[in-house]
């Protein structure tokens, strides 16, 4: 999967200020998307944390569930590269608070349709 225009999820608001909430697909119908933001570098650092998710769950290997067990061993895998990105992230962070990570499931219904799970701070709770 490569990036899309959504992925830094570039919006102006009202008074013309630009904000970001990145987002990027990490496996099969599973998002990470950064809390909202006015800081293009902030952004840009919450960004570098979500290819490091997909990058580590790259190195894990890509499998594909067949059933319940493959099931459970990706979302074992998932939520291993989601702790370590995220354990690596608070170590680099320069500022007092590290940025926040919501999870959701997002599936395309049609051309420019789609549903989508609520996005979820606690990564368990996205997983079930």
């Amino acid at each position: 999967q490569g990036l899309s225009r959504r992925s830094l999820c570039f919006h102006r608001g009202r008074r013309g200020k630009v904000g970001y909430r990145p987002i990027l697909h990490l496996h099969g119908s599973f998002y990470a998307q950064a809390a909202f933001t006015f800081e293009l570098p902030k952004a840009v650092a919450a960004f570098g944390t979500l290819l490091t998710m997909r990058a580590l769950l790259a190195q894990q290997g890509s499998h594909r569930a067949a059933g319940k067990a493959d099931s459970e061993a990706s979302c074992r895998r998932l939520r291993a590269a989601v702790q370590e990105a995220l354990l690596l992230q608070r170590r680099g962070a320069h500022t007092a608070r590290p940025q926040k990570f919501y999870f959701k499931t997002r599936i395309k219904l049609a051309t420019g349709s789609e549903l989508a799970t609520p996005g979820r701070a606690d990564l368990g709770a996205a997983l079930e």
